[in-house]
């Protein structure tokens, strides 16, 4: 395990040094270097339950650290164009997916699974890549995280329609519960996140404790995070609001920095190797070819269009909105999570299961390279708040 360790941060930081070197973001190296050493290539590296289990640490982290860097009086401004970037990038990617599937042969209860697949959106690789840039605090940058919080929200709702339409075993009362139970959430996070953490972490700083404070910040960032996954929320959601209450207190900065230090020197270079450990880029051949291809281009196209049309509603530039709808592209667990569902539910076969994979793998890849393209659209300094 040691020996894997020292592979994945060797890897992980030449592959985002070579990345720099060729003008991309550091992520997209990283990235890569998961897919080369992982079974699809080099076959060096394989997933493992420790590996996993870091990297779902790593990006806890990762989205912890975006919160941070959230204003979040811009994030409360960008509550109504946020809300109508979601919507669209939630009902195009869906109708596309299901399109793709029909036309491919796929019964309607596959075919409603295969457009839910598309429907969420990962915003933790945009959110690096925003970071990277340092536009994490632009308006489209706000409004990407805003988004992807009302996303997952969107994302169960869609999730329980197919589950009762299709009549998956067990899933529509486990998915139903856990929407009631997000609405209590989000009320409890943020009345703690409001009243309760500045005052416990002003305590905190009073008492002599060796790094008492950046303990506390994780404490409550796992907190949040272990609270959102109970509640049927997307634990990512969770980690991402404790970084913006935290943000609010006068330790904010201080904490960040100690963060970015633990996160990027260890836990945050797993998660990124670990999404290329697990592509079986092999499972597609054949005639899943055409289906893959046509999944993929509609996973990177209903997100574009649909958030971008979002946008353009909210009134943001042309320009703004390419990047809002880049930004949304990439997809992430809560999409294997569906698959699986119906997998288990024996709605859907390995073959789309395994597409799934692939979606999330290659909508992961071509979002830095995109998200950087797009803001260099129309002038570096475009999108500043």
């Amino acid at each position: 395990m040691l020996m894997e360790l020292i592979a994945i941060l060797l890897a992980t930081k030449a592959g985002g040094w070579v990345a720099q070197r060729l003008g991309q973001p550091a992520v997209l190296g990283e990235l890569i270097a998961g897919v080369v050493l992982g079974p699809s290539v080099l076959g060096l590296l394989h997933p493992s339950e420790l590996i996993t289990d870091l990297a779902q640490l790593g990006v806890i982290i990762l989205m912890f650290i975006a919160g941070l860097e959230t204003d979040l009086q811009q994030l409360g401004e960008s509550g109504g164009p946020a809300l109508l970037v979601a919507g669209g990038g939630v009902v195009l990617p869906f109708l596309g997916g299901a399109l793709v599937g029909r036309t491919f042969g796929l019964s309607w209860a596959q075919s409603a699974f295969a457009g839910a697949i598309l429907t969420a959106t990962s915003v933790s690789i945009s959110a690096q890549t925003l970071m990277e840039m340092n536009r994490i605090k632009s308006r489209e940058g706000v409004t990407i995280l805003g988004a992807a919080v009302i996303d997952d929200v969107l994302g169960i709702i869609v999730l329980t329609l197919v589950a009762s339409f299709t009549g998956t075993k067990g899933a529509t009362t486990s998915v139903a519960g856990a929407f009631e139970h997000m609405t209590g959430y989000f009320l409890a996070a943020g009345l703690t996140g409001v009243f309760v953490l500045p005052r416990l972490a002003g305590f905190v700083t009073q008492l002599d404790i060796t790094e008492g404070l950046l303990t506390f910040s994780l404490v409550a960032c796992l907190l949040f995070s272990w609270g959102a996954e109970a509640s049927g929320v997307a634990a990512i959601t969770g980690a991402y609001l404790a970084g913006v209450f935290f943000s609010r207190t006068p330790y904010g900065h201080k904490v960040e920095d100690k963060v970015q230090a633990l996160g990027y020197a260890l836990l945050v270079p797993v998660f990124f190797i670990n999404i290329g450990l697990n592509a079986q880029l092999g499972s597609i051949r054949g005639g899943l070819i055409a289906f893959s291809a046509a999944f993929v281009v509609v996973a990177v196209l209903g997100k574009v269009l649909g958030c971008g049309l979002g946008a353009g509603l909210a009134h943001y530039p042309w320009v703004s909105a390419l990047r809002v709808g880049v930004g949304m592209i990439a997809r992430g667990e809560v999409g294997i999570i569906v698959a699986d569902l119906g997998l288990k539910g024996g709605i859907i076969d390995p073959a789309l299961y395994s597409m799934a994979v692939l979606v999330v793998l290659l909508t992961t890849l071509v979002t830095p390279p995109l998200l950087r393209l797009a803001f260099a659209l129309g002038g570096e300094k475009a999108g500043e708040p």
